[in-house]
């Protein structure tokens, strides 16, 4: 009874989300046919001319992987960071306010001030690499140090009588239930990697979906801006869903243990 009806809630959303998709794109084909918003808001028919194109189809996945590869490697370097940022804030007390405040002077410094500086400082292949890092740093501190601070008082009350020291009690008990806020903050970065890599391809990288859409700017090219823009946004909601599918069964699991 129970099962059915947690599947009659799965296929309602998906109907639900699905009637809300196939809304968005007949507005967004009749705003595109009747020139609306103006000759910069095409026929979503006429941007998907562009994609399925057999003469783009080899610009487009160049474009795709290069960004791809950028924003994978951001992703993991930039998340890897924040959570050994974070564990050293909480296992060294004194100087957690300090190192806090650093990461969030980090992540107020406009990306676009940044970009610059970083080509000065690294390849520019480099850069929108770097800038995805960056991008998924901040969310990743706070996501995990907010987990490792619902730790509850009684469980490290008990693992100081059983006679853990700090770094025990660190794995043993705040380590696990900062995991939910950590999968958390790894599902929202994921897409934030994938912005942070078009913004750095926006400085001057051969390939990728930035320098795709600085180019179809200069050409005035309408119909190519949007596809690389579309082709961008898909990205980002395929890594958030992917991410999002490990953060439902680890937390399921997490759940289950408790």
């Amino acid at each position: 009874m129970h099962s059915s009806s947690v599947m009659r809630g799965i296929s309602g959303r998906l109907l639900l989300g699905a009637a809300g998709i196939i809304t968005f794109a007949v507005l967004w084909e009749v705003a595109g046919r009747m020139r609306l918003l103006g000759d910069s808001w095409p026929p979503l028919t006429e941007i998907w001319t562009t994609l399925s194109d057999p003469s783009n189809r080899t610009q487009f996945e160049r474009a795709v992987g290069a960004t791809l590869e950028k924003a994978a490697f951001g992703y993991v370097i930039g998340t890897s960071a924040a959570i050994v940022f974070a564990a050293v804030a909480a296992l060294i007390q004194p100087i957690r306010r300090q190192m806090l405040d650093l990461a969030a002077i980090v992540n107020a410094i406009p990306i676009l001030a940044l970009g610059p500086l970083l080509i000065a400082l690294f390849p520019r292949e480099v850069t929108p690499v770097a800038i995805s890092a960056l991008t998924v740093f901040f969310t990743t501190v706070i996501a995990t140090t907010a987990g490792i601070e619902s730790a509850g008082p009684a469980h490290q009350d008990l693992a100081t009588t059983l006679g853990a020291n700090r770094l025990r009690r660190f794995w043993r008990v705040e380590a696990p239930a900062a995991l939910p806020s950590l999968l958390d903050g790894l599902k929202l970065a994921a897409p934030s990697a994938v912005l942070g890599a078009l913004l750095g391809e926006w400085f001057g990288t051969e390939r990728g979906l930035g320098q795709l859409l600085v180019v179809s700017m200069q050409n005035y090219r309408v119909d190519m801006l949007w596809s690389a823009g579309l082709l961008a946004a898909g990205i980002a909601l395929i890594a958030y869903g992917m991410v999002s599918i490990v953060e439902r069964s680890v937390s399921e699991r997490f759940r289950m243990a408790i």
